[in-house]
């Protein structure tokens, strides 16, 4: 099994490579980015033209997609710390709660056995397992 992992990791390393080299010349052009809040009435009546169009700086396509890819990473590692957090809270919320079990039927046996003690063993006094008889084995009739 761990060589099938290995094999299948670098089959995605493979083709993530082969997808970069196939696509770099669009990954190395150089883009900015503008935005303008000028279509938005209310925006436009302040006057904040700073604010209203600005214009990044040129940066390469690659690194946008390796910053969006990282972003995406750092989100999917913090939400499975707090479902991990989430779930040891949970395993130690049922693992009390089988504790809490665990003594009450402790406490109970205790008890049966207290009740037993004081009173004559049932098994004694009312026999009802034949030791004795030919009926106990139906198979020889």
């Amino acid at each position: 099994m761990k060589k099938v992992k290995i094999g299948y990791w670098a089959t995605i390393f493979v083709l993530l490579v082969l997808f970069f080299v196939q696509n770099q010349e669009f990954f190395m052009q150089k883009k900015d980015f503008v935005y303008n809040l000028i279509h938005i009435k209310t925006l436009a009546d302040l006057e904040i033209r700073w604010f209203m169009a600005h214009k990044t700086p040129e940066i390469y396509l690659i690194i946008l997609f390796a910053a969006a890819f990282l972003t995406g990473v750092a989100l999917t590692f913090i939400y499975g710390l707090f479902s991990q957090v989430q779930y040891s809270r949970k395993i130690r919320l049922l693992n009390r709660t089988c504790e809490a079990h665990l003594q009450k039927i402790a406490d109970i046996e205790s008890e049966l056995r207290a009740v037993r003690g004081a009173s004559p063993d049932l098994d004694d006094v009312i026999n009802i397992s034949p030791k004795d008889s030919d009926l106990s084995d139906f198979s020889k009739k």
